[in-house]
C-alpha cells in the first residue's frame, strides 16, 4: 500500500500533534503517524509552562483549552533531596501568562487532535509503527510503516521525527547525538519560518 502527503510526522505526542495542527492551519497536507492505538497510556510530562499558555493566548486557543479538565498553577517550589531550593512565582515572572497548567497528557493530545481534525488536510493514523525511512538521492522522502499490521509506504516532501528518545527516524537516518539521562527533561527551540521551505 502507498500513501502520498506533503509532510509526514512520525510521533503523535504533543510536539508531533501541535506541529501537525500548525501546518494544517497553513494549508499544508500533513499526516501524523502514532504507534499506539490511542492516547490512553502513561506519560512523563503533564505540566504546561507559562510560555505554552502565552502561545495559546496568541493563537486564540486559551478558552478552548480551558474547556478540558486541568488545574492552574500560579507558583511552583523546587526541592532537591527533601531540601527546599527556591520558588517560582509565575504571576511575577510572566504577567501576560501568569500560570502553568497541570493537565493529563492524554487530555492535551485529545485537545490538539480535536482542533486538528477540523482540517481536511490533516490526518492522524493510529497503530502505525514506522520500521524504516525511504531514501532517494541521499534524501529522506518517506517512511515505511506497519499500519494495523499492513506494510505501508508513505511518501512525503519532508519527514519529521517526533518519535522520542528511541526514534526510529533518527536511527534510520544516520543521525547521531549524545544523551545524558536526567529525571526531568526540558527542551525549547525556535525555528525561523524563512528557513523552512518545501520542495515544490
Amino acid at each position: 500500500m502507498n500513501k502520498e502527503t506533503e509532510i509526514c510526522i512520525v510521533g503523535g505526542g504533543p510536539s508531533g500533534l501541535f506541529l501537525g495542527l500548525l501546518l494544517a492551519k497553513n494549508g499544508i497536507r500533513v499526516t501524523v503517524l502514532e504507534s499506539q492505538t490511542s492516547f490512553n497510556r502513561k506519560f512523563r510530562g503533564e505540566v504546561l509552562q507559562p510560555r505554552f499558555v502565552r502561545l495559546m493566548k496568541e493563537l486564540n486557543l486559551e478558552q478552548r483549552l480551558e474547556k478540558y479538565e486541568h488545574i492552574k498553577l500560579f507558583n511552583a517550589e523546587i526541592w532537591n533531596n527533601k531540601k527546599y531550593i527556591t520558588q517560582i512565582d509565575y504571576e511575577k515572572e510572566m504577567p501576560e501568562a501568569p500560570y502553568a497548567i497541570k493537565i493529563k497528557q492524554s487530555v492535551l493530545l485529545t485537545f490538539l487532535y480535536d482542533l486538528a481534525k477540523d482540517f481536511s488536510n490533516f490526518e492522524l493514523i493510529f497503530n502505525a509503527k514506522v520500521t524504516s525511512t525511504i531514501k532517494s538521492a541521499n534524501r529522506t522522502v518517506g517512511v515505511n510503516a506497519l499500519v494495523d499490521g499492513q506494510m505501508t509506504a508513505i511518501h512525503a516532501s519532508l519527514v519529521v521525527g517526533a518519535d522520542g528518545r528511541m526514534s526510529t527516524v533518527r536511527k534510520t537516518s544516520d543521525f547521531s547525538f549524545k544523551y545524558k539521562k536526567e529525571d526531568f527533561d526540558l527542551i525549547w527551540c525556535k525555528i525561523s519560518t524563512n528557513e523552512f521551505k518545501l520542495n515544490q
